[in-house]
């Protein structure tokens, strides 16, 4: 499409579920779709197709994305998958392997070969395939993990945290300090 012009895609295209719950592009332009299904789809123009077909290890709907190593890592409502090339899903993390909750929102790697991991009961940190926790950050979903330059902000439900490169506080926003019902807040 020209530029600023976008091309819808829908069932008639091959999408089973229309409700897109997260799109990802990776570093090879390749456009991951996840939808509210258990389906993870990869857009590779001109056509829509199918990567897998992973009903029966893509457990819940797809809520983030996120690429590391090659790899691709999905966070869903049933806790976070890794994707490898040519193998497909090669590893789940729930709960019974360290996560602090099974709905993983946020998924931001740390630049250290690791990953932070949002979900609906706090903060993780994946590095050298084990889990590591930050109980302080229990209060709320983590839906949101952004990287800004040596540091990292955490969206909840609640406000906004930044933390350094090994989960130290650094400044926190309280949402509930402030009225901001319909307003649009930028942080700068």
């Amino acid at each position: 499409p020209p530029q600023g012009q976008g091309t819808w895609y829908t069932s008639r295209d091959g999408l089973p579920d229309e409700q897109v719950r997260v799109a990802y592009q990776d570093r090879q332009g390749l456009l991951w779709v996840g939808t509210s299904g258990e389906y993870i789809y990869v857009l590779a123009s001109p056509a829509l197709r199918s990567l897998t077909r992973m009903g029966d290890t893509l457990i819940g709907a797809a809520l983030c994305m996120e690429e590391l190593g090659g790899d691709v890592y999905i966070g869903t409502s049933r806790g976070m998958f890794q994707w490898q090339k040519g193998r497909g899903i090669v590893r789940r993390w729930t709960t019974a392997e360290g996560l602090p909750g099974n709905e993983i929102w946020g998924v931001c790697a740390d630049g250290k070969g690791g990953l932070w991991i949002g979900s609906d009961r706090g903060l993780a940190q994946l590095r050298g395939g084990e889990i590591r926790r930050y109980p302080k950050f229990k209060d709320g979903r983590m839906v949101q993990i952004l990287r800004d330059g040596s540091s990292f902000l955490l969206a909840n439900d609640r406000g906004i945290i930044r933390i350094d490169s090994e989960g130290q506080e650094l400044n926190r926003v309280n949402f509930s300090k402030y009225d901001l019902s319909g307003d649009v807040v930028v942080l700068a």
